[in-house]
């Protein structure tokens, strides 16, 4: 009886002293920004600024890859390094791409680190304006919207002496757009505001005949 209590207090402490994980893990689930709802197939890469020959690099070397299932989970586990820097690039086809950093300080623990990601759908829309009122000055902008490419701001657009023109954003899909026009001509001046919801994965139209 005696041997059987120290053979049970030997193991415990075995267990107590077990070693430290030599990797560090990081997990989380993808979703659709737009809808709330479950993002399988993302490819989720941890890429790292670490120690290379005893010097640290000022570039980032991919540390880890995998792609979230069918629920929308992912994990990824690497051996741990020294590191000065960290992010995580996410990526899915019709999404567009993220880049997360990711602190080094969270990572010197024993407890997996948890980034839950949101991709946008890609979308674009397709302005094309019709001067059918023959102003002489029509002023066209963008209020308060987030743009997936740098081909677009908040800023004014103005036109003299339109005839008709068409320009072309990048937009993330499955939200309101918000658009402000003012028109100016002889005999006064007359505003426009109005929305416009972008619709996922497409191209959407915005026809004005001002």
């Amino acid at each position: 009886m005696k041997l059987r209590n120290t053979m049970f207090m030997f193991l415990i402490v075995l267990g107590a002293c077990k070693k430290p994980s030599e990797n560090f893990s990081l997990e989380g689930k993808t979703t659709d920004a737009s809808s709330g709802s479950t993002l399988p197939y993302v490819t989720t890469v941890f890429e790292q600024k670490s120690l290379v020959n005893g010097v640290f690099t000022n570039y980032f070397l991919e540390a880890a890859r995998t792609t979230s299932d069918l629920n929308g989970n992912y994990k990824l586990e690497w051996k741990k390094e020294n590191l000065t820097e960290a992010r995580l690039m996410i990526s899915r086809e019709f999404y567009y791409p993220q880049e997360v950093a990711v602190s080094p300080d969270d990572l010197r623990n024993q407890v997996s680190l948890t980034k839950n990601i949101a991709l946008w759908p890609e979308s674009s829309v397709l302005v094309s304006i019709h001067n059918a009122s023959g102003a002489a000055l029509i002023q066209f902008n963008w209020v308060g919207t987030n743009f997936a490419c740098n081909c677009c701001t908040n800023s004014v657009r103005s036109f003299n002496n339109l005839s008709d023109t068409l320009f072309q954003c990048g937009v993330y899909g499955g939200k309101w757009l918000k658009y402000n026009c003012v028109m100016t001509s002889n005999t006064g001046t007359n505003f426009l505001l109005d929305s416009l919801f972008c619709m996922p994965f497409q191209t959407n139209n915005l026809l004005l005949n001002l």
